[in-house]
């Protein structure tokens, strides 16, 4: 059954990139791609937390660190008899459907934004639980940002930050304007930090053994331990390099080629505006990283937007009347820009052996249960 799961995953990945690749909009394949979604995370119980979300759910017994707005949503639910399974269900379908009601005010041609969100979002999603759900208001808080609904913003970003505290870091993209301005103002250091992170990475865990070595010959064994433990996470400093280049590449395309009696288009543009400034936050935020591994969070909730935004560019790509050459070639690079980011989330996720894919497509309780069961097919 997973490989039969997986087969079909592999084919939507490549009809949706077909689909988009020949200019065409298939409606059904969308919609089938829409409803694959849904079932592969709303379904997932391989997830490491599932179990730990089981229990406070059927327990009671919370912890003191859970957000209030997640432990009052599935008391509420628990109180009414809905079982654990049902509610996550429940609630990871929503979420789903929340992100594609923002979405589609954005863009029109779905199947880049499937193709790319199947490679790899998907994978991170899938695993989530409370991250999944607050993500989907954050998307629909951006989109009543791009229309100037400052309130509703900051009600869905607090709604949210009740789902999971890191969403609360969010609320400074109500300045994003500013942001942007100082990101246009000093692109070029900006640039500058972000590559020199990027050879800081590298280098670094080139180096970590060296380096640990040395300072437990000056300050003991545990120094050593600790100092080792911190400069492991130094390559994840390619994250945030990375999402900021493919964010400005992205952005800078289409702030400067959209059609600015479009209303649409003008959205579209206030929205890469905002991925923007969130990244370029995310920038300075990023020596953090090598402090805890869990700063990458916040990192890894605005990957959707970042997909988003470089489904706009590739639109806009294929519309625009320029030489043949000039599109090419910039497809080409930021496609290799996607491309390596991609595979930097993939290593990330699942280290060498990449066990990603069976925990997000395995022991399905929708597929299993509900599509697949004896007393479905009865």
């Amino acid at each position: 059954m997973l490989f039969f799961f997986f087969f079909i995953y592999l084919v939507l990945i490549f009809l949706n990139f077909t689909a988009f690749a020949s200019q065409m909009r298939i409606k059904g394949l969308a919609v089938f791609s829409f409803i694959f979604i849904i079932i592969v995370m709303a379904g997932n119980t391989m997830n490491a937390d599932y179990e730990d979300y089981a229990y406070w759910y059927e327990s009671g017994n919370y912890p003191i660190i859970i957000e209030p707005g997640y432990e009052l949503l599935s008391s509420f639910f628990s109180t009414i008899g809905i079982s654990f399974s049902c509610f996550h269900v429940i609630l990871l379908s929503t979420s789903v459907i929340i992100a594609w009601h923002a979405i589609s005010k954005l863009i029109y041609n779905f199947h880049l934004l499937l193709f790319v969100y199947l490679s790899y979002c998907i994978i991170i999603d899938t695993i989530q639980i409370r991250n999944t759900f607050a993500t989907s208001l954050l998307l629909l808080g951006i989109f009543s940002l791009t229309n100037g609904r400052k309130f509703v913003f900051i009600l869905l970003i607090t709604i949210a930050s009740t789902i999971h505290y890191s969403f609360i870091v969010f609320m400074v993209l109500l300045f994003y304007k500013s942001i942007v301005s100082f990101v246009i103002e000093h692109k070029k250091l900006l640039i500058l930090i972000s590559a020199s992170l990027c050879v800081f990475a590298v280098l670094g865990s080139f180096l970590q053994n060296d380096f640990a070595t040395l300072v437990g010959m000056v300050w003991g064994d545990a120094k050593a331990v600790y100092v080792k433990s911190k400069l492991f996470n130094i390559v994840y400093l390619v994250f945030p390099f990375l999402s900021f280049i493919l964010a400005s590449l992205s952005r800078d395309f289409v702030v400067y080629n959209i059609d600015k009696t479009n209303v649409e288009q003008v959205r579209q543009s206030e929205f890469a505006d905002i991925i923007l400034s969130a990244y370029s936050f995310l920038l300075l935020l990023s020596p953090l990283i090598i402090l805890s591994q869990d700063t990458l969070r916040i990192h890894r909730d605005l990957n959707v937007g970042l997909v988003l935004l470089v489904t706009i560019m590739f639109c806009l790509i294929w519309e625009k009347d320029s030489s043949e050459k000039e599109c090419i070639f910039t497809v080409n690079t930021n496609l290799y820009a996607l491309l390596t980011f991609s595979l930097f989330c993939l290593w990330m996720i699942g280290g060498q052996d990449w066990p990603g894919y069976e925990e997000v497509f395995g022991n399905n309780m929708v597929f299993n249960e509900y599509l697949f069961s004896p007393e479905f097919s009865d």
